[in-house]
């Protein structure tokens, strides 16, 4: 069975926090935010190689 990690409020500091430290344990959070925008550009912050969304 594959678990899932959701991290709420990824656009904010603490959210950010939380999914790096995610990412560095191996692990691979679903990010989960209000502005879709804000999302895109954490997710390409956490991991530059993937391309925008195309919202």
């Amino acid at each position: 069975m594959t678990r899932r990690i959701l991290v709420f409020g990824a656009t904010g500091y603490t959210g950010g926090l939380v999914a790096q430290e995610l990412l560095a344990r191996g692990e691979r959070p679903v990010l989960v935010a209000r502005n879709a925008e804000a999302l895109d550009t954490r997710a390409r912050e956490l991991d530059p190689r993937k391309p925008p969304k195309p919202w």
